[in-house]
């Protein structure tokens, strides 16, 4: 029997006002995404993470979070603009373990509009020195380090990124609202070259240009044949549901997976199994 996947909401700012409503609704487990935000990583984060403590224990379901996300690209050349990511996504990692998170998303920051000869190669070379550090770090946490495409014109870049690291504890998240935007390669294929790499999976739409993160159904990703997809892997993973625009959009999308999917209904599973245990 396939296993049911599991069903996350992406929060920041206002959107933990509407979570109460929805939670009623769905067994939603929450990607924080409050301390991706370089004003509240940078200042009294601790004070943010206090606020956000009641909220988080009226969840039923698992909890990740998002890291920092502005202008930061672990291959770089340039070893103190390196040493500053480090830092950043450390204290991401602490903010993580604070909040009892299982799993840290962050961009890979690969650019492809610099197209000079073996950048690609010296940057992969770099980034997975990055990030095999980094997924060594979160493992005594019970972190998991997830990299998510942002750029990325092709899977293939993020697949060789996370076979370079070479760690269970480093996997990848796909963004399929990104995807579509800077790829021309469908969503199908990037789940097929991305293969069991793939844990976690962001979900929103957009008209292909814009990264607007409208609800599943207002856009040109076509979900209805894009989710089933996901349940032909023995260990599906988990949904991320990232979708902007009040509660009205997010629950228009929370619906749909249902009709897709089933969630919500008596008896939704809910895996913590920590990818690659």
């Amino acid at each position: 029997m396939v296993e049911t996947p599991r069903l996350l909401i992406a929060c920041q700012r206002d959107d933990w006002e509407d979570l109460p409503a929805l939670v009623r609704l769905f067994p939603l487990g929450v990607e924080v995404g409050d301390f991706a935000d370089p004003d509240v990583l940078e200042g009294d984060w601790q004070r943010r993470l206090e606020e956000l403590r009641p909220r988080l224990e009226a969840l039923p379901g698992p909890r990740a979070l998002h890291g920092p996300r502005s202008d930061l690209n672990p291959g770089l050349r340039d070893r103190g603009l390196v040493a500053f990511c480090r830092e950043r996504y450390r204290r991401a990692l602490e903010v993580a373990a604070a909040l009892g998170a299982s799993v840290a998303v962050f961009h890979t920051g690969f650019n492809p509009l610099i197209r000079a000869p073996g950048f690609e190669r010296r940057w992969l070379q770099r980034s997975a020195d990055f990030w095999r550090g980094l997924g060594e770090e979160a493992s005594p946490f019970g972190i998991t380090v997830l990299l998510e495409n942002v750029w990325e014109p092709q899977p293939q870049i993020l697949r060789d990124l996370v076979d370079a690291v070479d760690l269970p504890t480093v996997r990848a998240c796909l963004d399929i609202g990104h995807a579509n935007i800077y790829s021309r390669q469908p969503a199908g294929e990037w789940l097929s070259a991305l293969g069991d790499r793939v844990v976690y999976v962001h979900l929103h739409n957009n008209d292909g240009r814009m990264d607007t993160h409208a609800s599943l159904e207002r856009g040109t990703v076509d979900y209805a044949r894009i989710l089933p997809l996901l349940l032909l892997s023995p260990q599906p993973p988990a949904l991320v549901l990232e979708v902007s625009g009040g509660r009205q959009e997010r629950q228009e999308s929370l619906l749909y997976l249902r009709r897709l999917l089933g969630f919500g209904s008596e008896g939704a599973k809910w895996s913590v199994t920590r990818p690659g245990s």
